[in-house]
């Protein structure tokens, strides 16, 4: 998993599947470090990301939660056309925004004060 800030934006980049184990926990972790830090704008970059199973949806889920809950802001990006189509099943893109790359993203951020 890669991390780096861009101004007052984390970008967190996990790689692999995403099913709930050890790789999970690491993704949370960073998000609660992130959280403690005082971060309010977190983009997901799953651009690296093959598979996303219904433990991993809960932790982005409750990520999402946690920004909200200190009015904090969480874009994802990079979704590979599987983890989009079950995203649109489930309805989260409801939920989530999604953006194809890293730029769209960043720039839905531009618009919020």
């Amino acid at each position: 998993m890669n991390i780096r800030k861009l101004g007052d934006v984390a970008i967190v980049s996990p790689r692999g599947w995403l099913v709930g184990g050890a790789e999970t926990d690491e993704l949370e972790d960073a998000i609660r470090a992130l959280l403690a830090d005082g971060n309010r704008r977190l983009v997901l970059d799953l651009g690296e990301v093959a598979m996303l199973n219904s433990l991993a949806v809960g932790a982005l889920v409750g990520c999402r939660q946690s920004y909200r809950s200190r009015e904090g802001l969480v874009a994802l990006c990079g979704l590979n056309t599987r983890i989009v189509r079950m995203f649109l099943l489930t309805q989260l893109n409801m939920v989530f925004e999604l953006h194809e790359t890293l730029d769209q993203a960043l720039a839905s951020f531009e618009h919020v004060a």
